[in-house]
């Protein structure tokens, strides 16, 4: 009878004996029981199992990743590790390292060349290439994720985001973006495109105008709004005062000397009121139009509603910071 020595070969050993033993027939059939340290083949559950393929099997009994367990292959085919787990409370796997800051893991390519790390550094981790400083780390600490050296040191204006052959889409934001420096004055805090309806409207009573047109554009970025219109109307009829050009989708600021634009073509006034300035009030949503009313005279004469022909368009721009 073969059998491998224990601390009494002649006996079926106990759990006294910290090794590895078996009593064998001349037929090699178990007849005696196996012990060792955390191992019973008599214990009332499976501790782990080495299957026929070589696969080492922890808390299960069979391979496969959607299985509650561990299991480590011989990584000929298919994946060589896989850790599944069944508690809500706590993570599926843990990896620490008890010397200070440095590597968890190191991902090599297939010359066996490191390509790819996974750091600890402070309160955060650093994901990239922990062996050079060439490529793009980030760190992520706190609420902020930035580009970092290779030992999770700041890393400023040197790593760009996308490159000319391989561009992100979309990019949403709820705050703002600094170009070309850091200060408040670099910020851009708003972008965006619209439409708005113009109309016409006076200092003193509200003229009835028909329009068949009322086309209004807009492209605000920052606190700067730039627009455009066009506007036909088909009959008119009341008010009083000095004509104006309303609705604007926003109001303007006070910056009043920034508040210009310019009428590309008009056949809406009579003869000698034909506007050829516009400017945007200050806080108001409407834009005053001016004239020259004197072949040498300045261009600061406003028409009346009144003389707003009964048909007539108007095409015009106007650009101005926002109140």
């Amino acid at each position: 009878m073969a059998k491998l020595t224990g601390t009494n070969p002649d006996q079926v050993p106990t759990n006294a004996d910290l090794g590895t033993m078996a009593y064998q027939d001349k037929d090699n059939v178990n007849v005696g029981s196996f012990t060792s340290n955390g191992i019973d083949d008599n214990a009332t559950s499976t501790a782990m199992t080495l299957d026929s393929s070589g696969n080492l099997l922890v808390g299960k009994t069979s391979t496969g990743s959607n299985t509650v367990g561990s299991e480590i292959r011989d990584g000929t085919s298919g994946y060589t590790a896989t850790f599944t787990g069944n508690d809500a409370a706590n993570s599926v796997l843990s990896v620490m390292r008890n010397n200070g800051d440095g590597e968890l893991i190191r991902l090599r390519n297939s010359s066996g060349n490191p390509v790819g790390t996974i750091s600890t550094y402070s309160d955060g981790i650093v994901v990239g290439n922990s062996r050079s400083s060439s490529y793009a780390n980030l760190r992520y600490t706190n609420d902020q994720v930035f580009p970092c050296t290779s030992t999770g040191g700041t890393n400023d204006n040197a790593i760009d985001l996308g490159k000319s052959t391989s561009r992100f889409q979309d990019l949403y934001l709820s705050g703002g973006v600094f170009l070309g420096g850091t200060g408040s004055s670099n910020k851009l805090n708003d972008y965006e495109e619209g439409t708005w309806t113009p109309y016409w409207s006076a200092s003193g009573a509200t003229p009835t105008l028909t329009y068949s047109t009322q086309i209004g554009r807009y492209t605000k970025i920052g606190d700067l709004v730039v627009c455009w219109a066009r506007l036909t109307h088909s009959s008119i009829s009341g008010g009083t005062g000095y004509a104006r050009l309303s609705g604007l989708p926003f109001n303007p600021s006070s910056f009043e000397e920034q508040a210009g634009g310019q009428i590309g073509y008009s056949t809406a006034f009579d003869a000698g009121s034909t506007p050829i300035a516009i400017h945007a009030d200050n806080g108001v949503n409407y834009c005053w139009l001016y004239y020259q009313s004197t072949a040498a005279g300045d261009i600061n004469s406003t028409p009346n509603i009144s003389s707003l022909k009964s048909t007539g368009s108007i095409y015009f721009s106007v650009v101005y910071k926002v109140a």
